[in-house]
């Protein structure tokens, strides 16, 4: 739990100095103090909330309504459910099985969702090759497969 982002191992850090610095005979009395400030600021915001709901009336409502419709919209939750709608469990499954980060995975999908083409193979560029040049189709196998190999030194 924390307390003005403050969490409980920094609250016992600031007590602790603050015992150092004011000391111990001061340090109830300036809590006490602390306290008050607290209690009193609590009281004006409860006041300031219930002068505006006399003051709307009943206005108050609705606006209270668009309060909540613009809270809302908080593009960070609507990223995260976007990210949730597209990876179903058994695609975050295997994500980790692979060893990815499924967040980094996710918004690379959102990011760039068009697929890459496959990284270039020569040896199925040289087959397809072999398969569309007729002249090797009238040769017997074994110089069909050696003539592109031929070629690629002699032009290489």
């Amino acid at each position: 739990m924390t307390i003005f982002g403050i969490g409980p191992f920094e609250f016992v850090i600031i007590l602790v100095i603050a015992l150092v610095v004011v000391g111990p005979e001061r340090l109830p009395e300036m809590l006490f103090q602390i306290g008050q400030w607290i209690s009193k600021g609590r009281k004006m915001i409860s006041d300031l909330r219930n002068q505006a709901r006399n003051e709307l009336g009943d206005d108050y409502e609705s606006v209270e309504k668009m309060a909540r419709q613009i809270r809302e919209l908080d593009p960070r939750r609507q990223i995260q459910e976007l990210g949730r709608s597209i990876l179903s469990d058994d695609d975050r499954a295997m994500i980790v099985d692979l060893g990815l980060d499924p967040k980094t995975t996710a918004a690379a999908n959102v990011i760039d969702p068009t697929p890459k083409p496959p990284a270039a193979r020569p040896e199925i560029a040289r087959q397809a090759r072999m398969m569309l040049d007729d002249d090797l189709l009238d040769q017997p196998l074994d110089q069909a497969l050696r003539a592109p190999a031929a070629e690629e030194q002699t032009n290489g």
